[in-house]
């Protein structure tokens, strides 16, 4: 009797087992095909310390140096540039909307649009977005394959890497070239930015 009721016991436990499996599967599926949707960079930060707002002070902040009040003039106030919250700086990656289309991703990562005053003085226009319409193929690790990462921004901005950190995030690895108030030059530098699906 002992070993009838071990017996009924087991049988009865087999589909929390199977169920367990199928919950796992389908974890997966879903890690795979969660990216299509609309984000916003949270958080960016450079290798390099640079002053890309004018106001005498290099930080690796990225996400500072863009969005604070930008200076025409050093340790002077100027107008407020660029807005991480407006839906038209969003990332958006893109979904197929037919059978065989290709994904892609519109980063709309922000880069300086310099222009010269007329006593020769470098200023930082607005800002332009790059790294748009680039195909990308997801992969059950973390990393997402971006099939052409090299186009005509790669003078300003080129990737090294994109990968989930979370099942509503993903971080972009980068080469900027930025021009850097502090030293009156353009400079290169590692730089990586946080994106955060929008709720």
């Amino acid at each position: 009797m002992k070993n009838f009721r071990l017996c009924f016991l087991l049988c009865a436990a087999l589909p929390l087992f199977t169920a367990c499996d199928d919950d796992e599967t389908e974890t997966t599926t879903t890690m795979v095909n969660w990216l299509p949707d609309r984000y916003k960079i949270n958080v960016a930060y450079t290798e390099t310390p640079v002053d890309l707002d004018n106001d005498g002070r290099a930080t690796c902040n990225l996400y500072e140096e863009l969005s604070t009040r930008f200076s025409h003039e050093p340790q002077t106030d100027g107008i407020a540039f660029y807005d991480f919250d407006d839906p038209e700086n969003y990332a958006v990656v893109h979904a197929p909307e037919f059978d065989g289309e290709s994904r892609y991703i519109d980063f709309n990562f922000p880069t300086q649009v310099i222009l010269t005053k007329e006593d020769g003085t470098p200023y930082t226009d607005r800002y332009r977005h790059v790294l748009n319409h680039i195909p990308y193929a997801e992969t059950d690790g973390t990393e997402v394959a971006l099939l052409h990462p090299d186009n005509e921004d790669t003078a300003r901005a080129a990737i090294v890497a994109m990968r989930r950190t979370w099942t509503s995030e993903f971080r972009l690895d980068l080469m900027l070239h930025v021009y850097d108030y502090s030293r009156r030059e353009w400079v290169t530098t590692a730089a990586w930015a946080r994106f955060g699906r929008v709720k």
